[in-house]
């Protein structure tokens, strides 16, 4: 492997792709990919910025994918090596105030593959589902997803539309339940594995603490 020194520290190397800028932390990484094979589990990672949480987060990824070819997955997990997942990377939107902003941040997110859009493409592209999420809520989940994101600010504009129409903090959760469901339903036979990366940035009022705790709360009585 070439290593290019003047990528080594610069976040654009920070990819799914490039699972091999992570050097040691092998035990993290395995305590973290037994949590998340449970059924129902959430997992923070913190400490100071810029020494390796998104890095450390994508080889989780990697490892739960089967993609890893540092780490055997079947020798880390003594049950559930044989489960397959579906996984979601959503890099959090500075402008959220609430759990109900952060969600409607990931469900318009589609910039990329691994973007919650792109990941449950079928819930968005379900033309009769999307139909009825319309009438309910007033947004279309078909604009979400054609929608051509290359811009923070973008994304940024799709959330304030979505504000519009639903402004409340429990039918934004009961919005985004919706798609999950109909994602379950479409795969019932995977894990659902959702990643928050730069949640630290976000401006709630509520502080860090509570808002980590509504916004998996919200996710995880779902499950």
């Amino acid at each position: 492997m070439t290593i290019e020194p003047s990528k080594l520290f610069c976040t654009d190397a920070i990819t799914a792709d490039n699972v091999d800028f992570l050097v040691g932390r092998a035990t993290i990484v395995r305590d973290i990919v037994v949590r998340m094979a449970a059924t129902n589990h959430s997992a923070a990672i913190y400490c100071a910025r810029g020494v390796g949480k998104t890095m450390l987060a994508w080889q989780v990824v990697s490892v739960l994918s089967g993609q890893n070819h540092r780490f055997d997955r079947n020798k880390i997990l003594k049950v559930g090596a044989d489960r397959k997942y579906k996984i979601a990377f959503h890099k959090c939107l500075p402008s959220a105030e609430s759990y109900g902003d952060l969600l409607m941040g990931l469900l318009s997110d589609n910039h990329d593959r691994f973007s919650f859009a792109k990941v449950f493409a079928d819930a968005f592209q379900d033309r009769e589902f999307a139909s009825s999420i319309q009438t309910k809520f007033g947004i279309n989940l078909l604009k979400i997803f054609q929608f051509e994101q290359t811009e923070q600010v973008t994304r940024k504009s799709i959330v304030d539309e979505i504000k519009e129409f639903v402004q409340d903090d429990d039918a934004k959760r009961a919005l985004f339940l919706d798609v999950l469901q109909k994602a379950k339903e479409r795969f019932p036979n995977h894990n659902f594995l959702i990643v928050f990366d730069e949640l630290d940035r976000v401006k709630s009022t509520s502080g860090l603490g509570n808002f980590l705790t509504l916004t998996v709360f919200s996710l995880s009585s779902w499950a």
